[in-house]
């Protein structure tokens, strides 16, 4: 009998999260940017948790900083530029953060954004090879 696996509940409308370049390798680390959309739902001081392949990399307050944007449209955009060095680093260290997350090992991995609430914000995948 399979087990049942819970389903995120979703957010009337899920905002993206893309990633510049889309692919990143270790063999040529560029700069890479992560850009999170979240959507108006989203009140400054709200909590908000960031997920890799379902794994927590880390929950934390929106509020206007500098990396985060209060668009005028009520949405929030949240850039996260990493540099090629960073990227050789992550690489070097077997792809994963200082915690422990696999964020550069090969393969596609899903990121995905939860409100307070548990409900799904926003997501995006990106592809690493080696």
């Amino acid at each position: 009998t399979p087990i049942p696996q819970a389903t995120p509940t979703l957010a009337p409308s899920v905002s993206s999260i893309s990633f510049s370049p889309p692919n990143v390798s270790c063999a040529a680390p560029v700069e890479w940017t992560v850009t999170i959309t979240l959507p108006a739902s989203i009140l400054s001081g709200d909590v908000v948790t960031e997920r890799i392949d379902g794994v927590k990399v880390k929950s934390g307050r929106i509020e206007v900083a500098s990396l985060i944007t209060h668009e005028t449209d009520g949405t929030w955009t949240w850039v996260s530029p990493l540099t090629g060095s960073q990227i050789q680093a992550l690489c070097s260290s077997g792809g994963l953060n200082s915690t422990g997350v696999a964020v550069l090992t090969a393969g596609t991995h899903v990121v995905q954004v939860y409100d307070a609430t548990g409900a799904l914000i926003s997501q995006g995948s990106y592809t690493v090879t080696k």
